[in-house]
C-alpha cells in the first residue's frame, strides 16, 4: 500500500484521494460510500481494473514522474514487494 494523506483546512474543498484497486466494483463502491461519509474532507477517486492493468498504469505514471495513486490495493504480492524495494511504499506510523 502507498498511503499519503494530509488533512486540508476546514474551509478547503474536498481533497481527491486516488485508489487503484483490483477489488470488484460492487465492494469498492460500498467502501467509497462509507469512507466519504466518515471523512467528508476527502473524495475517493477509484481506478478499478485487473492487477496487470493497474501495474501497467502505475509504471507508466512512475516513468513520467507523475504518479497519481495514493492507495494501491491489489492481489499481487510480488509487485507490492517490488514497490517496497524501490522505496515507493509509505507505511503509516
Amino acid at each position: 500500500f502507498a498511503v499519503s494523506l494530509v488533512s486540508p483546512s476546514p474551509a478547503a474543498a474536498a481533497t481527491d484521494v486516488w485508489v487503484y484497486t483490483s477489488i470488484y466494483k460492487e465492494y469498492v463502491s460500498q467502501i467509497q460510500t462509507a469512507f466519504e461519509a466518515k471523512h467528508p474532507e476527502y473524495k475517493l477517486q477509484v481506478f478499478q481494473s485487473g492487477s496487470e492493468k493497474i501495474q501497467a498504469k502505475l509504471e507508466a505514471e512512475l516513468l513520467a514522474k507523475k504518479p497519481q495513486a495514493d492507495i494501491l490495493v491489489i492481489s499481487e504480492p510480488f509487485y507490492a514487494a517490488q514497490l517496497e524495494k524501490r522505496g515507493l511504499v509509505h507505511k503509516p506510523d
